[in-house]
């Protein structure tokens, strides 16, 4: 865990939402903490959390799995990006031999 946020540890599941505040805003960065299964449960407990503030909420980095989530609860997603992955077990650097 990073110093540089803070913490909503959950209570109907295992698990956690890392965030920060930032000119009146709640800002989480990624997923929730926890297991898959539980992630429209994490989603629910922080927005009643949040609702108790009077704050607006930010998502950011969040996967596919749980924007799906954020989607239907009436947040707009976009996409800023991909994230490359390689396995590197089946990855080879090999390559023709320079002149």
């Amino acid at each position: 865990l990073s110093n540089d946020f803070q913490y909503y540890y959950l209570n109907t599941c295992e698990g956690a939402i890392a965030y920060f505040k930032v000119n009146g805003f709640i800002v989480v960065i990624g997923n929730p903490i926890c297991n898959e299964n539980n992630l429209e449960k994490a989603f629910n407990e922080f927005a009643k959390y949040i609702g108790t503030l009077n704050k607006k909420v930010v998502y950011s980095s969040v996967y596919e799995n749980f924007a799906v989530i954020l989607e239907k609860n009436g947040y707009f997603c976009n996409q800023l990006g991909d994230e490359g992955v390689i396995n590197l077990k089946n990855y080879s650097f090999d390559g023709k031999k320079l002149s």
